[in-house]
């Protein structure tokens, strides 16, 4: 039943995140995370892309660092998921605002610097395409 549910989400844009807690055996959650091999439905249906991603806590629990580290291997997969639903959609990101275009809530009056020098060619602080 849950395969059926996270193959039917790998459609939409949605991350899911699951961070084991305790001594548990987690297999059945690595299995849920897909990375080796995707998931299918009962009725033979395949995941679109991988949407999960799971952490078992007790990796981190003794490390120097853990916090930042968990939170960096929990997250990792996100941004790549992100892109990848944007470009199925056929998703362009905006780009950024003009100054004059800005809203004067963010940063007072005179709105926030521009995030390009004024008169040169602005290209996006991420990947389009």
């Amino acid at each position: 039943k849950k395969n059926k549910k996270i193959v039917h989400a790998s459609s939409l844009p949605i991350s899911i995140v699951i961070v084991g807690v305790g001594t548990a055996d987690f297999t059945k959650m690595e299995t849920l995370d897909a990375d080796d091999n995707p998931l299918v439905d009962k009725y033979g249906k395949r995941m679109e892309h991988d949407i999960v991603q799971f952490v078992p806590l007790r990796k981190f629990h003794s490390r120097s660092g853990a916090n930042f580290s968990l939170a960096r291997e929990t997250l990792a997969e996100i941004p790549d998921q992100f892109l990848g639903c944007m470009k199925k959609y056929n998703i362009k990101p905006n780009p950024p605002p003009l100054r004059h275009q800005q809203s004067t809530f963010i940063g007072g009056p005179q709105g926030p610097p521009a995030p390009y020098p004024t008169g040169q060619q602005s290209y996006p602080p991420y990947p389009v395409g």
